[in-house]
């Protein structure tokens, strides 16, 4: 990804805690794998379709659970919540495959395969001097430039 970044990722939580409300505004996030019996927070549209970047990546049978919500700073509280419904338990966090965010139409957060190292990217958006924060807070052990 140009001008991206991959990150090798501490604490996946409070990385979503920093950077969703940093992105949100004419943003979506997407999560998928096996989290339908999650109970969503009142009031936050979704879909069950991708659009854009954001779409479907695990390909399984049965289809794997595929959620869209817009993230708005109307919103970013609630999807805050459904990710903290999320990370309460170690066996829901393990359902949650993949979270992906873009904004814009560009991708600014690629969390594939439970934020395995080699498998989270950061977007254009997200900057050096963010990285740098999140890594002297222990969020991050460290980051890459894309190439």
């Amino acid at each position: 990804m140009k001008g991206g970044h991959w990150l090798d990722v501490q604490d996946p939580w409070a990385l979503l805690h920093d950077l969703l409300p940093f992105l949100a505004g004419s943003a979506h996030v997407a999560f998928e794998g096996e989290h339908g019996a999650l109970p969503l927070p009142a009031g936050l549209a979704s879909s069950r379709e991708g659009h854009g970047v954001l779409k479907r990546i695990a390909h399984a049978n049965p289809d794997p659970d595929f959620l869209l919500v817009p993230l708005e700073p109307d919103t970013v509280e609630r999807v805050l919540a459904f990710v903290d419904s999320i990370c309460a338990d170690a066996s829901r966090a393990e359902r949650v495959w993949h979270i992906t965010v873009a904004q814009h139409g560009v991708l600014q957060l690629g969390a594939y395969d439970n934020f395995h190292e080699d498998c989270v990217v950061a977007g254009p958006s997200i900057v050096t001097a963010r990285l740098e924060r999140l890594k002297a807070r222990g969020v991050l052990r460290g980051y890459a430039d894309c190439t």
